[in-house]
């Protein structure tokens, strides 16, 4: 296999980042875009040069020369489309939540282990150049002991969840509010840091959004890790008024992570993104600097991994213990009590 081609289904906005990247990949073509919206798939036809458009994603499927399909669509559709594509003797890779829930995750991963063909999770905050650096920092016990996290996800998503007709927030067919949503990568992230979670606390309401058909809007959660960490994470999607930079949804990412040595403290957005105390000693990088050490394509390394038959960086087997976590938030925030996961 030297060159992969690609089928894309979904035309949203998450398709915009994974077509401007793969348009990049020589070893990688795209073969067809997707979507029952027709000026949808149309307006990405004629941005990324994509000569092949599809109303019915199951002519993709059919199509015999297509190797891997990207499931940029509602979480509702991830399983149902994810199992269709793996049945066709397609690679998968899909976007952030893997599935509605655990249950349908697990059942992605039986399709893919079925068919012989990989599933990936389109986990970016995995290749950040900044969450790289903190999990070496973290690895090399330069902090010591890790012990404590605060952090949270800070975003203005009032538009699309004050819109009683966009699938976001909703029950049906995205499975939750921020907690399944932006939720996913903060949780893989910690986890990524510290390990495996023990158990966790969780707090949610609908506070500021008004569509009554829309899930929690902001989130509290308390973890504990079974290596010895305590975190804490507050998500929203209801921050109009922030610090944070404007990009996507003006969304802020925040980690403070203490350790009996020293600490760390990333916020991105700042012209030094992470700062590592120890003493009076502050040490710091640019992202500049850190992109420039850690130099991450997400989609090149899907590629990658097809082509010379690599382990990935994130695997679906990640995505599934996340699902775990998340399923287990909304049955804390459901029952008021801790849940063991």
């Amino acid at each position: 296999m030297t060159k992969i081609k690609v089928g894309v289904i979904g035309a949203g906005v998450v398709s915009e980042g994974h077509l401007e990247a793969l348009k990049k990949i020589p070893k990688a073509e795209i073969a067809g875009i997707a979507d029952p919206n027709e000026e949808a798939r149309l307006r990405q036809s004629r941005k990324f040069g994509i000569k092949r458009t599809e109303a019915d994603y199951k002519r993709l499927l059919d199509d015999k020369e297509i190797d891997l399909v990207y499931l940029c669509v509602p979480h509702y559709l991830h399983c149902k489309i994810g199992v269709e594509a793996l049945e066709a003797g397609k690679h998968v890779v899909c976007e952030k939540p893997l599935a509605m829930n655990a249950k349908e995750a697990e059942k992605m991963l039986k399709a893919s282990h079925n068919a012989k063909k990989r599933l990936f999770i389109a986990e970016n905050h995995r290749f950040i150049p900044e969450n790289i650096k903190i999990r070496e920092l973290i690895k090399k016990e330069e902090i010591g002991k890790a012990f404590m996290c605060l952090s949270c996800f800070i975003g203005d998503e009032m538009k699309r969840m004050n819109d009683p007709h966009n699938w976001k927030g909703t029950k049906e067919k995205s499975g939750g509010g921020v907690i399944i949503d932006n939720g996913f990568h903060m949780i893989d992230t910690l986890m990524s840091f510290f390990g495996e979670i023990e158990n966790v606390l969780a707090f949610s309401q609908r506070l500021v959004v008004q569509a009554e058909n829309k899930e929690e809007d902001t989130a509290i959660m308390s973890f504990t890790f079974k290596g010895g960490v305590l975190a804490d994470l507050g998500l929203t999607f209801a921050a109009q008024h922030n610090y944070f930079p404007a990009g996507y949804i003006g969304a802020g990412v925040r980690y403070d992570i203490y350790g009996t040595e020293g600490s760390i403290h990333l916020i991105n957005g700042n012209p030094f993104p992470i700062n590592v105390v120890k003493g009076r000693k502050i040490e710091r990088w640019t992202s500049d600097e850190l992109a420039h050490r850690y130099p991450t394509n997400m989609n090149s390394h899907f590629i990658d991994c097809l082509i010379n038959n690599k382990e990935p960086l994130v695997t679906a087997e990640d995505g599934i213990r996340v699902m775990q976590v998340i399923d287990a938030c909304y049955e804390s925030v459901k029952t008021g009590k801790r849940i063991l996961i």
